[in-house]
């Protein structure tokens, strides 16, 4: 099977992302990159009954290359990250309920808090709005990543977590959200301060350190 593993780790990851809150339902979806091959969720199809052989695969063009499953509606949005960033190996998309509050509010989520350097940013940005599923989305989102953000809000409709892998593209999801709900809270609890951008970067210098050292 084509990209057998990536697609047993698609599966794996959306009920898991659907047990955390960050997915829900039929909403958002899931994508690797391999080479010029992309596996992506199936369109509407609940997670939990998602397995390998419904993901299905396509080529950078958006032709199924394996599966009997029509690949996910955001097809041309998760094709856009990859022609956009070389670096992104994997696209999570989730309508993860405080970052939407945030997309809905058209809001930016700047620097309230120094993790948001893990997302290769000191502000992350938001998309003007475009239908789900076209060609002008995924051009405004494409439009927006060249800057180096590994996350991305989308107007009146979500957010966007690419990463090298799956497991740091879906943490970049878990961390989009959780910054997202703080935000969204110190807003409503006054004005929040932010930090300047050379303490971000300072933040980004350090992370690169964190942690044990590779064997």
């Amino acid at each position: 099977m084509l990209l057998e593993d990536e697609r047993a780790q698609i599966a794996v990851l959306g009920v898991q992302l659907e047990a955390e809150g960050i997915l829900s339902g039929t909403a958002g979806n899931i994508s690797a990159r391999v080479g010029d091959y992309v596996a992506i969720t199936p369109s509407g199809m609940p997670y939990p009954s998602v397995g390998p052989r419904d993901v299905t695969v396509v080529d950078l063009a958006g032709n199924i290359v394996e599966g009997e499953r029509r690949p996910s509606s955001e097809l041309y949005l998760h094709l856009g990250v990859y022609r956009a960033r070389v670096d992104a190996q994997a696209v999570v998309h989730t309508h993860s309920p405080f970052a939407t509050v945030l997309a809905v509010l058209g809001w930016t989520l700047p620097a309230a808090h120094y993790a948001i350097a893990v997302l290769d940013t000191r502000e992350v940005p938001i998309v003007g709005y475009a239908t789900y599923g076209t060609g002008d989305l995924a051009e405004n989102v494409a439009q927006a990543l060249p800057g180096g953000s590994r996350a991305v809000l989308l107007a009146n409709h979500g957010a966007v977590a690419l990463g090298p892998d799956l497991a740091q593209a879906a943490d970049g999801a878990r961390l989009l959200e959780s910054l997202a709900h703080t935000y969204y809270h110190a807003k409503v609890a006054g004005e929040p301060v932010i930090l300047p951008d050379e303490e971000i970067d300072r933040v980004r210098e350090r992370f690169q350190t964190h942690g044990q050292p590779s064997e």
